[in-house]
């Protein structure tokens, strides 16, 4: 047997020894004659002759390479679509006259491009090839392009007659688009959040798909006679989004053209309208006027609904309309996808008899439903049909339904009791999925094929006549030497970090958290009394408390600080200062009172950013401002402008405020614990702004990245000491460069963790170029 092993080994190396190794132009190539390299001064040059390669998001070749210059050289014909997404350190771009084309999104996300010059030769632009690139302020052409032209921060394309994009760095206020304009392509006007009117000239027939997306202070809309069709998602989150003008001519609508128009309050349909994609007015909580015909062949509105007549397909809930008890109108015979997202209103649901098909996600945003009369009729649920009704405890679907499915109740938390029909014939997968599947009792009939899925997934099956046992959950022996008189309810951390729904002595339920030290003890911490309907869920892969209307994930910050996310009709984060959507790079900064878990009202959380602003206390919060001259905010170790300059902060940087001293303020960030750094220092008064209340702090984005190789340590510098990092902005790390310093010791950057509130220093050239 060893002289077989070592037979095969001797193969196997000669095999691998005779294949030839790759040269470094073979893994360079990036079109059929085309190659690029990398030079030690940060320039990638692209040689050779012909188009470039196309690539999906994200898969150039040189995406994980180090540079700032692009060069093209004579020869090169066409810049692939994609080709310089998330290059985030690109600075500058020479194209060679022998260019004719530039892909789709070819430059999308190169935040630090502030201008690029298009030779004559260019004649063909994708759907906007400049798309998130934010300081781009300066697209060079000649006076007599052939195929292209600038007019008031705009690119146009002469060929097609169509507006390629507005350049993001010009900050466009107000845009009249020129006589002769007939399209406005994909993205063109993508996130240009200080637009707030657009003039469209006669002639414009087709609005591209995601063309004004994201134009946050777009008031209103009106279109000229000539337009034909506006694309997929064209105004989607727009939101102070009024009023939409259209007129006979507009014939089609796509998917979502205007999802999340949160002010959206009236719009008109005209006759000729013969298509509405999926969709159309998702989140739009103040639409409730559609100027449209009585005898429009394709749309109808009433009693509070907008639906499709071929199909008589309920689209649209008006807000307004979703009274407590709520009947569906008799006729309607399918529930399109979130038709019902304005429906946090009601509790009870009456569904016709007509009906015969809820499709994916039909009663999103019902999350307050307590009851549903089901159709007799109901033959089809789609995916995700009941998602997230949290409060809904019985659902007992009538025989007749035939198909249930994936992930049909999906986050239904309190859902205690279902019935699967005998009638069931396709049932999806997940039906359950975060569900409270441990106290689900799921009726069936013997021998169906409901009661074959229920033990195929280790549901608890129940036949006539049976119950459900009680489930039983063990403390360890820490938590219950300490707390003898409490009874485990569920478990929602395990491990070294754990935490447990449990009821007192006194009935009331509490959270018992704990962290174990190095030396195998343990701190715990008990919350505040729970409400009476808290429990215990499996939701997006996390097992987490529900309160009865918001189940929150239970996060410990540092030390023995804990508190929560949740997550409801929107997730919310927390960190210990701030709250966001997207933790932790889109954040509002302030003191909230839901980080300590020990004084924590539960009532008080809520489940729209909004209205969670209202209780952030932002009094002691502070800003940086960008100094004139240098763009950055110098942080001193005392009220003295010739006192050590502790690190530069750039723009935008929160701050706590300790105190204000005439013309200088004292602030800080970080947390002072063993092993953090507490920064703190001085800045000038004015070189600082105070915000008055939550609602006009903008969005922190903090997006400015740097990188270390993901298995590389890197040296985080502090006053207090040294620590090692892996992977800083990799996995689940946040680390963000909130400044930067330059001392005897080197080059650094200043670096903030959210979560656990820590700062430090690490040398610029232990890390990689920030993104922005």
């Amino acid at each position: 047997m060893k002289a077989f092993l070592s037979a095969c080994l001797c193969l196997l190396c000669v095999l691998f020894l005779s294949v030839p190794s790759c040269t470094a132009a073979q893994e360079a190539v990036c079109g059929e004659h085309l190659t690029w390299s990398v030079d030690e001064k940060g320039t990638l040059t692209i040689s050779g002759t012909g188009p470039m390669d196309s690539f999906a998001q994200g898969s150039t070749p040189w995406l994980n390479s180090s540079f700032r210059d692009v060069v093209l050289e004579e020869g090169v014909t066409s810049i692939g679509a994609f080709a310089f997404k998330n290059c985030f350190s690109i600075r500058s771009v020479h194209l060679p006259k022998t260019l004719e084309a530039i892909g789709d999104g070819a430059f999308e996300q190169c935040f630090r491009l502030k201008e690029i010059t298009l030779p004559d030769s260019v004649r063909t632009l994708g759907s906007n090839p400049f798309r998130e690139c934010t300081a781009l302020q300066l697209v060079r052409l000649s006076e007599d392009h052939p195929f292209l032209r600038m007019e008031n921060g705009v690119l146009f394309s002469k060929s097609d007659r169509r507006a390629v994009c507005a350049l993001p760095g010009c900050e466009l206020s107000e845009c009249i688009l020129p006589s002769g304009t007939e399209i406005v392509g994909d993205y063109a006007f993508l996130d240009c959040d200080l637009l707030r009117s657009i003039t469209f000239p006669e002639g414009l027939s087709r609005i591209g798909r995601y063309a004004f997306s994201g134009c946050q202070a777009l008031e209103a809309v009106d279109l000229p006679q000539s337009m034909k069709m506006v694309g997929d998602s064209a105004f989607s989150t727009c939101f102070s989004l009024k009023s939409v003008h259209a007129r006979d001519g507009l014939e089609s609508i796509g998917d979502s053209a205007f999802s999340y128009c949160w002010k959206l309050r009236d719009i008109d349909l005209p006759i000729t309208l013969t298509f509405l994609g999926a969709r159309p007015f998702t989140d739009c909580r103040e639409l409730s006027t559609f100027h449209l015909s009585d005898q429009h062949p394709l749309l109808a509105f009433g009693n509070g609904i907008l639906w499709s007549r071929p199909d008589r397909r309920m689209i649209f809930l008006a807000p307004g309309y979703d009274t407590e008890t709520f009947s569906v109108p008799e006729g309607i015979e399918v529930i399109g996808e979130k038709a019902f997202l304005n429906g946090d209103a009601i509790r009870t649901l009456i569904l016709p008899g007509s009906l015969h098909t809820l499709e994916a996600e039909a009663l999103y945003g019902c999350q307050n439903i307590t009851e549903i009369v089901f159709s007799p009729g109901l033959t089809r649920i789609g995916d995700e049909a009941f998602v997230e009704l949290t409060l809904l405890r019985e659902a007992h679907l009538p025989a007749g339904v035939t198909f249930l499915g994936d992930k049909a109740f999906l986050g239904c938390s309190s859902l205690q009791s279902v019935t699967l029909p005998e009638s069931l014939q396709e049932i999806g997968s997940d039906i359950f999925l975060y569900t409270d599947t441990l106290n689900l009792a799921c009726h069936v009939t013997e021998g169906s094929a409901a009661e074959a899925y229920c033990l195929e997934n280790g549901l608890n099956t129940v036949l006539p006549g049976q119950s459900l046992p009680e489930p039983s959950v063990e403390l360890p022996d820490a938590f219950a030497l300490q707390y003898p008189d409490c009874r485990a309810l569920g478990v929602l951390k395990e491990g070294a970090e754990a935490a447990y729904l449990v009821q007192r002595a006194d009935g009331r339920k509490v959270l018992l958290c704990g962290a174990q030290q190095e030396d195998g003890a343990w701190m715990l911490t008990q919350s505040a009394p729970l409400p009476e309907e808290a429990r215990v869920v499996l939701k997006w892969g996390e097992t987490m408390l529900d309160l009865g209307s918001v189940p929150c994930t239970v996060r410990r910050y540092f030390g023995n600080t804990w508190g929560i996310d949740y997550t409801g009709l929107r997730n919310l984060y927390f960190g210990p200062d701030w709250i966001g959507f997207i933790a932790p790079k889109d954040l509002i900064f302030g003191r909230h009172p839901w980080a300590d878990l020990t004084s924590i009202d539960w009532t008080s959380l809520k489940e729209d950013l909004s209205d969670a602003m209202d209780l952030l206390d932002v009094s002691s919060v502070v800003f940086t401002r960008p100094n004139a001259t240098k763009g950055s905010v110098p942080l001193h170790t005392a009220p003295d402008p010739d006192s050590e300059c502790i690190a530069e902060l750039f723009d935008g940087i929160p701050l706590f405020r300790e105190e204000t001293a005439g013309e200088w303020t004292r602030v800080c960030l970080g947390h002072e614990a063993e092993g953090m750094w507490k920064l703190e220092g001085w800045i000038r008064t004015d070189e600082l702004v105070f915000p008055e209340s939550a609602h006009n702090i903008p969005f922190l984005q903090l997006t400015r990245f740097v990188f270390s190789e993901p298995f590389d340590p890197v040296t985080l510098w502090t006053p207090s000491g040294t620590s090692q990092l892996y992977g800083v902005n990799y996995d689940d790390e946040n680390w963000f460069v909130i400044g930067e310093k330059t001392g005897e010791d080197g080059e650094f950057f200043l670096l903030y963790e959210c979560y656990t509130r820590q700062t430090g220093f690490i040398r610029k050239e232990d890390l990689r170029e920030p993104a922005g």
